[in-house]
């Protein structure tokens, strides 16, 4: 299946413009009430400008996932000269309850903003490890390689 985001540019005060293309397949089992969902998720060369956050563009992302596990392969964005890439997987745990997460993400002097200004560029290598579960969430293990932030790019 292939979707266009373009009309959604506008839907609301704070979605100013979305672009980009949704590419989608799935196999769906099991009843309603227990469904089973196995499939991927792309969206490609993709645009959000939302009010006050400023614009990202470049937007490529790529999941795929089973009844098992779900993976991130990568999300990317790129933000004034900046760019953030982000990839991890979750896995289900045997009581079907848990979920065992792992992430990453590598930001190069991507922009933050705050009420339609520029706050900042940040840069960040890091890596985390952890559980989910319905009401709680808990990080084993981080690790941050590299961290900085200037402030009013």
């Amino acid at each position: 299946m292939l979707f266009r985001f373009t009309f959604l540019s506008g839907i609301s005060d704070d979605m100013r413009a979305v672009g980009g293309r949704l590419e989608a397949s799935a196999r769906v089992a099991g009843t309603v009430g227990a469904p089973q969902i196995a499939g991927k998720l792309g969206w490609r060369e993709g645009r959000l400008l939302l009010a006050g956050l400023g614009e990202y563009e470049g937007i490529d992302l790529a999941l795929h996932g089973d009844t098992q596990q779900m993976v991130l392969d990568h999300l990317i964005a790129h933000s004034g000269e900046g760019s953030a890439n982000l990839s991890g997987h979750a896995v289900r745990g045997s009581d079907g309850r848990q979920l065992t997460v792992d992430a990453r993400a590598d930001v190069t002097r991507f922009r933050l903003y705050t009420e339609g200004q520029p706050l900042g560029a940040i840069s960040l290598r890091a890596t985390a490890h952890g559980t989910v579960e319905s009401n709680k969430i808990e990080i084993a293990t981080k690790k941050i390689g590299r961290a900085s932030c200037r402030e009013r790019v």
